[in-house]
This record gives C-alpha cells, sequence and structure tokens, in this order.
C-alpha cells in the first residue's frame, strides 16, 4: 500500500515519496517469516530445490515487468505510473491472500522419508572417521 502512496505524492513531496518506499520495503522483510521459510517446512529434504525452482519462476517477473510499465506508461505521467503502483500492488496482495488461504506448513507426504529409519537416525561413517584419525 507505501507504494500507492507513493504515486499519489506531489512533484516537490520527495521525502514523503522515500518514506513510503523505505516503509513499504521494511514491511516486505516480513516475507522472510512466512512464504520464504515454507519451503523449509513443507518439504526440508528438497527445499534447496524447490526454492531454487520458485526463485526462477519468481525472477520472471523482474523480466515481465519492465515490458508491461513501459506499456502501461508511454507518455511517464503520474496518473500512468499510479497505474503501475495499482497493478504491483494487486499483484503483491493477490499473492498474500493466496498464501494466507492456501499455504501449508505441514511435511507433505511426497516429502517424508520412506525406509525403516529416519534420516536423522542413521549413523555418520564419514564423522566418525574423522573423530577416530583426530583422537590418533
Amino acid at each position: 500500500m507505501f507504494l500507492v502512496l507513493s504515486g499519489y505524492c506531489g512533484c516537490g513531496q520527495e521525502a514523503l515519496v522515500i518514506v513510503f518506499i523505505t516503509a513499504g520495503m521494511a514491511i516486505s522483510g516480513l516475507q522472510y517469516s512466512g512464504f520464504v521459510v515454507n519451503y523449509l517446512d513443507i518439504a526440508p529434504p528438497f527445499s534447496g530445490t524447490i526454492m531454487g525452482m520458485g526463485n526462477t519462476i519468481s525472477c520472471l517477473a523482474g523480466i515481465v515487468s519492465p515490458m508491461v510499465t513501459s506499456a502501461l506508461t508511454p507518455n511517464g505521467t503520474q496518473e500512468e505510473w499510479q497505474s503501475v503502483l495499482w497493478v504491483t500492488a494487486g499483484i503483491l496482495g493477490t499473492g498474500a491472500l493466496v498464501f494466507a488461504l492456501f499455504a501449508s506448513g505441514e511435511v507433505q507426504t511426497w516429502a517424508k522419508h520412506k525406509g525403516g529409519d529416519a534420516p536423522e537416525e542413521l549413523p555418520l561413517k564419514e564423522a566418525e572417521m574423522v573423530l577416530e584419525k583426530d583422537t590418533h
């Protein structure tokens, strides 16, 4: 919402724009306690792979957004930039709503270990060998 508010500031209100954008970026830091750690919650053994895939897909926004912004701001007027900021806020809000409604913190069945022993109960032969070498 702070991004949208920055679009309604006048030309002489640069300090207020900086405050709004800084506040918006500070609040966006809350995502790290939400969806960013959710990869580890739902599939601990595969969290790195899933994070990489999700991050790759999300980086597509960095490719598409300049083209969309260019199409929405042919003259660079304040009203055109307000529409860009509203589109951005809509995308961010929709993503937050979808996550809030459908996300889970439960380990998924496909990510659970299928075997006799849980992975954390398996002996670490390499660690034992290192310890044996250090004690001799």
